[in-house]
């Protein structure tokens, strides 16, 4: 009994840390933000190895062990260890999170209540980024809301769509199906603000996994899915064009130029040819140092040495594939792909034997939806820096951990 109410603790801590990150947002970048979220997980987990939870723990997979044991080793190889100690905080937090919800987070309910904790306060945060929306001069900058950089919001939301919508599909009462389902548009459109175009790519590709791997699996297209999909479409365009007439309406009275939705959907060459910039800068400094890189949290001042046009300063490479080579190091890189590959190759064997199973068409496994937000969230860490953000990468390793539960579960019973 106590070690139940133990795990029903944990489960609580897991499912604060969700709104703690997104009211942090990008002060979580600041140490004592990263500090304040990375305490939460971390104290759990020492006392997990204490013997707070006494029940079979879950196998840890051997390449996510292996990546972790290669950024231990390039954090104490740094130049600079002090601040790399800081900079590595956020992934040992994301670690931890991930170990905890894998034992901590099997149940089905506590899979539900985690997606609504993820679902409704990120309903909040787009509410908050829509308000900022009518004052915005420039809706092509847009908006952020605590994460104050647009594309860092832009990733939040990515990753927790996916969630809201699959939790909309499997919600038994009707109120919290349409509930899930308004909060997937009050989202959709604050992310049509964000203006972010890796966001609405990571996205969709989100959304698809959800709807597809739902077809897959059930043999037969999911119905109630697809019309919460479009019901959630229909509702975040009219979200979308209340808030565009405002903008324009507060744009004529200020005397500026109004919004065009060409200007926000289109491509920016600039950008494209920018950030394939910082990584060409970026493959130098990883030929200068392969083993090991630079060390986390010292990117920005290595790269300072080999840039060569003004335009091309950056903080960061605006990848998280060119992060990982150049602060940990090449075989640290491989290794974290190798443990993604690995998940996403148990997953296809999970979906497999479920659907060999014949998995009730009314139900449907929360894997499913876990898998659309992290894959989203990986789509765009790789094109943006939003993993880089402690608040973004904490929750991005819990989804992690709640997908690999939801597959846990299913394969116990």
């Amino acid at each position: 009994m106590l070690s139940q109410s133990y795990s029903r603790l944990v489960f609580l801590g897991l499912a604060a840390i969700i709104p703690l990150a997104a009211y942090l947002g990008w002060n979580s970048r600041e140490p004592w933000g990263t500090l304040l979220l990375a305490g939460v997980p971390l104290t759990f987990l020492l006392l997990d190895a204490l013997g707070g939870w006494r029940h079979p723990r879950a196998r840890f997979p051997l390449t996510l062990a292996a990546f972790l044991l290669a950024a231990a080793g390039a954090t104490a190889l740094s130049r600079y260890p002090y601040g790399s100690i800081l900079a590595v905080l956020p992934l040992a937090a994301g670690a931890a999170g991930f170990t905890l919800a894998r034992n901590h987070g099997r149940p089905r309910p506590r899979q539900q209540l985690m997606a609504a904790v993820m679902t409704f306060t990120s309903a909040l945060l787009a509410l908050d980024a829509l308000r900022q929306v009518p004052a915005v001069e420039n809706l092509e900058l847009g908006v952020g809301s605590t994460f104050i950089w647009k594309n860092a919001l832009a990733g939040w939301l990515a990753i927790a769509t996916p969630v809201a919508l699959h939790l909309a599909a499997t919600a038994r009462g009707r109120l919290l199906r349409w509930l899930s389902a308004g909060a997937v548009a009050v989202m959709a459109g604050a992310l049509f603000y964000t203006a972010s175009q890796a966001g609405w790519l990571a996205a969709g590709f989100g959304l698809a996994i959800v709807i597809g791997a739902q077809w897959w699996l059930h043999l037969r297209p999911p119905w109630p899915t697809v019309r919460l999909t479009l019901a959630s479409g229909v509702l975040a365009l009219a979200v979308i064009s209340v808030f565009w007439r405002l903008n324009g309406w507060l744009a004529t009275a200020g005397h500026r130029t109004a919004p065009a939705v060409a200007r926000i959907a289109s491509v920016i060459p600039e950008s494209t040819s920018t950030r394939l910039g910082y990584w060409e800068t970026s493959l130098r400094l990883i030929a200068d140092f392969p083993w090991f890189g630079v060390g986390p949290g010292n990117f920005a001042s290595w790269y300072t040495h080999y840039f060569r046009e003004p335009w091309l300063y950056t903080i960061s490479p605006h990848s998280i594939a060119v992060l990982l080579a150049t602060t940990f190091g090449i075989p640290a890189a491989v290794l974290f792909f190798s443990f993604i590959a690995q998940t996403l190759g148990r997953t296809v064997r999970w979906l497999r034997r479920e659907r060999s199973l014949g998995a009730p068409a009314e139900t449907s496994p929360w894997a499913i939806g876990w898998a659309g937000a992290v894959v989203a969230g990986l789509t765009h860490g790789l094109l943006d820096l939003s993993l880089e953000v402690p608040a973004m990468m904490v929750t991005w390793w819990l989804g992690l951990g709640f997908w690999y539960a939801a597959m846990d579960t299913d394969e116990d019973n």
